[in-house]
């Protein structure tokens, strides 16, 4: 999956102007159709339907969907809503109160805490090299 602007007409505008490349071999990428509809909750429980395009390298052929970065790859929450909950957690405030405020099952917000103290580490010295 490559991560892109949610902005439609700027995707394709990138995608007719050659402007994208293949994560795989750096080949230009051309439309090639869209992607499975998705469901995404966004803030306070509102649910939001997207259909991402998707594209096709012409030089290894392979075919990549392009993911608006306001989501992430697997995850049915958009980035606004496990960003405040990491937020709310750095702030002291427990998994319950944090489901709550943001209308999210609370095995939903314990499994997202969880996965980010597993990968703490990683991630400080990603963005320390950054």
């Amino acid at each position: 999956m490559i991560m892109v602007d949610p902005a439609r007409f700027d995707v394709e505008m990138m995608l007719t102007g050659g402007e994208l490349r293949c994560p795989d071999c750096a080949g230009v990428l051309r439309p090639w159709g869209h992607a499975r509809e998705r469901v995404i909750r966004q803030v306070r429980g509102v649910l939001a339907r997207i259909r991402p395009r998707r594209s096709s390298c012409r030089a290894c052929r392979r075919t990549h969907v392009l993911l608006p970065v306001s989501v992430l790859p697997r995850r049915g929450n958009c980035v606004e809503t496990i960003g405040a909950a990491l937020t709310a957690k750095a702030c002291g405030v427990g998994f319950r109160p944090i489901a709550a405020s943001l209308g999210v099952p609370e095995a939903t917000v314990r499994g997202w805490l969880r996965r980010f103290n597993t990968n703490a580490r990683r991630w400080r010295v990603f963005f320390t090299r950054l």
